[in-house]
């Protein structure tokens, strides 16, 4: 609807009626009436505006208006317990007939608003059986289109939206107060949705921001721009157009009308400017227009001239040919009125038909037939014909394919390095041919046997990675390379490379997998490589006191259970050794602690001693040998006991001196020893 109100609003003039405004609303109770209200806190007061949701809410706050309300929150800066309050007004309605002449004669939207409240065809009666359906559906459609012809108006016009009694310039607000108002439609029988509230203060005020976003393309004797609207829909709800020409001292507005977006789910606005003349520079620049008759700051400026298109038909390839190895001859026809506007030619060419084109040769303006280098098989090419104005037309694509029999050159270069897991890393130098496809790589293991493909395809890369068997007992193996190009053409083979396998690679790392513990005792479990020859396998255990080796097998075994005998952390890892003393150690040892059970330990002559008079309990106990340090735990009635100290070796008597009468207190008492053992609990309960 906004797109067919600013196509309204030229021409239509200011005829209204000498009747009274309606005081008779539609019945539509399945419509919810809604209202909705927006403030802004640039300038010295606060400006709000509020607008009915739909064209029924439109005619209501017509007949009954709208009663506005302000609320204090923060009075100086301080949130207030009990907010003031104060009716702006209890009845805003549309200002009447008279006082609008005078604005209608200066602003068209003036007179949109006004046609809309006070035109003679508009009829409020209440709809009743005596109506035809065609009446209640031309009173519809003329409410609807008055409702929506009017809110757009009033968008662009805030003088008029304050005449029609939709907005409020506060001028008794303050600097450092915040306030909610609320919005109330006047309907004698309040319904969901005739309320509305906005919280504003000083505190929000904004800078309106830049326009973004605008570009422009020039096309002949025109200029279409366009700019993201939906970035900052929320605050302009339309823009301005501006133009500077040759000869303008200053940007001018050339938007008859405000520019807005024409349709729903649309992201960006656009605007089509008739240009003067073709050839000359011209500017544009957009501001942005908010509900409050505000303007933003200039958006970003962008240029451009109109220009001619030059419509002259594409060239055409007549033939193609090569005439010696890698050289080519290609002939087309062209011919335009136009050539004076002719900067140039191209001849560009692709590997497919689709592909991507490239410039190969430039030939003098003019000609049509030329000669270059093309040392590629497969080719694709297009005749381009550029003009002076950056455009272009080119030939439909010709494909020209060079026969070739001429195989490439053996691969040189081919080094061969082996690393102790037996992979073979091939490196050597790429060959030069531009057709080329790619590599075979060729193997064997005795210098009697053929060379054969290892490769399925065509290695592209001048590297190759080959994995050998530790397995097998050859010392030798025999790499060769050969070349081939897109037609299928194979080089000879390369030089033959022979690599020595090394003798020095240690056997495979034993991995510990798995372990199970079952108190004290520790099964681990490891892999072993069975297909290895002569392999022998230790479990080593290190300690704070030294490692001992626990299992010495061969494959065969792969786990043990071990129960140490004193408390500790452990570590366990795997040896590998191979009948030539080469050794692998498992990669990750594993880590366990042991708190291995012997005599028990107890506490003794733990006694206590209550002083009720000064409200204490002493608690006292022999030293013992062993103690490293002391844990006391202490309960109130029938709680829990909880850790309450720990102290160290030296000390044997504590006092508690928060307490409470008529109460009993259990104590429990034991000691750890320097290797982390734990004595038997001790305890005592003491009536207070």
């Amino acid at each position: 609807m906004r797109y067919v109100a600013s196509c309204l609003i030229s021409g239509l003039s200011f005829v209204v009626a000498n009747g009274q405004v309606p005081t008779t609303v539609p019945d539509s109770s399945a419509v919810p009436y809604n209202v909705r209200i927006i403030g802004s806190a640039r300038g010295p007061h606060i400006r709000l505006r509020w607008a009915p949701a739909n064209a029924e809410a439109w005619a209501a706050g017509r007949a009954y208006g709208y009663k506005l309300v302000r609320f204090t929150i923060f009075k100086d800066s301080t949130v207030m317990d009990n907010p003031d309050s104060l009716v702006i007004k209890q009845d805003f309605k549309p200002r009447p007939l008279a006082e609008w002449e005078a604005p209608a004669k200066q602003s068209d939207y003036a007179a949109v608003i006004a046609q809309a409240l006070y035109g003679q065809d508009f009829d409020l009666r209440p709809m009743s059986d005596s109506l035809s359906v065609s009446d209640i559906i031309n009173q519809s459609s003329d409410l609807q289109q008055r409702f929506a012809v009017s809110l757009f108006a009033a968008e662009n016009d805030y003088p008029a939206a304050l005449l029609a009694g939709w907005g409020w310039t506060d001028s008794s607000s303050r600097a450092g107060d915040q306030y909610v108002y609320t919005l109330i439609l006047n309907r004698p029988k309040r319904q969901i949705g005739d309320t509305a509230s906005v919280y504003i203060g000083y505190q929000n005020k904004r800078i309106l921001p830049q326009p973004l976003d605008l570009t422009a393309v020039f096309g002949d004797s025109l200029a279409r721009l366009s700019w993201d609207y939906t970035l900052l829909a929320d605050i302009y709800h339309s823009y301005e157009v501006e133009r500077k020409g040759p000869g303008d001292k200053d940007f001018r507005r050339i938007s008859h009308t405000p520019v807005t977006l024409a349709g729903e789910g649309l992201k960006r606005a656009y605007y089509t400017d008739s240009l003067p003349a073709n050839g000359v520079d011209y500017a544009y620049r957009i501001i942005g227009l908010t509900n409050f008759g505000e303007e933003s700051p200039a958006s970003d400026t962008v240029r451009g001239r109109g220009k001619a298109p030059i419509l002259c038909p594409p060239p055409h390839i007549l033939m193609g040919r090569f005439i010696a190895k890698d050289t080519a001859m290609l002939s087309w026809e062209y011919s335009c009125p136009a050539d004076s506007l002719v900067a140039g030619l191209q001849i560009r060419r692709a590997e497919t038909d689709g592909g991507h084109y490239q410039t190969v040769a430039s030939p003098p303006k003019g000609t049509q037939s030329f000669s270059f280098p093309l040392p590629y098989a497969d080719n694709y090419l297009k005749v381009r014909v550029l003009y002076t104005d950056s455009t272009w037309v080119e030939s439909f694509p010709y494909a020209l394919n060079q026969i070739d029999s001429v195989p490439p050159l053996p691969p040189t270069g081919l080094a061969v390095s082996i690393d102790s897991s037996g992979m073979a890393r091939l490196r050597w130098t790429p060959n030069k041919e531009p057709d080329l496809m790619g590599y075979r790589v060729l193997r064997a293991f005795t210098d009697k046997e053929e060379l054969s493909s290892i490769t399925q395809g065509y290695v592209r890369q001048a590297a190759y990675t080959d994995s050998l068997s530790r397995r097998l007992g050859n010392k030798k193996v025999y790499y060769a390379l050969v070349a081939v190009d897109r037609h299928y053409n194979e080089s000879a083979h390369s030089a033959v490379v022979v690599a020595t396998k090394p003798n020095d690679s240690s056997p495979a790392e034993p991995v510990l997998t798995a372990y199970e513990r079952d108190g004290d005792k520790l099964t681990l479990h490891w892999i072993t490589d069975t297909a290895a020859i002569g392999v022998r396998y230790a479990l080593l255990r290190r300690g704070t006191e030294g490692a001992d080796t626990l299992f010495r097998g061969n494959a065969s075994q792969a786990s043990y259970t071990d129960e140490p005998e004193k408390s500790g952390s452990y570590s366990y890892s795997v040896i590998a050794t191979d009948p030539e003393g080469k050794r692998s150690v498992s990669p990750k040892p594993l880590h366990f602690d042991f708190h291995i059970e012997g005599k028990a330990l107890k506490i003794s002559g733990f006694h206590s001693y209550i002083d009720k008079a000064h409200t204490y309990i002493e608690l006292s106990w022999n030293k013992q040998a062993q103690a490293a340090r002391y844990r006391i735990y202490r309960a109130a009635d029938k709680e829990r006991p909880t850790l309450w100290k720990e102290v160290d070796a030296s000390v044997n008597r504590l006092v508690d001196e928060r307490l409470l009468h008529d109460t009993r207190y259990t104590y429990i008492l034991l000691f750890v020893t320097l290797e982390g053992r734990s004595s038997l609990p001790a305890s005592l309960s003491v009536d207070f």
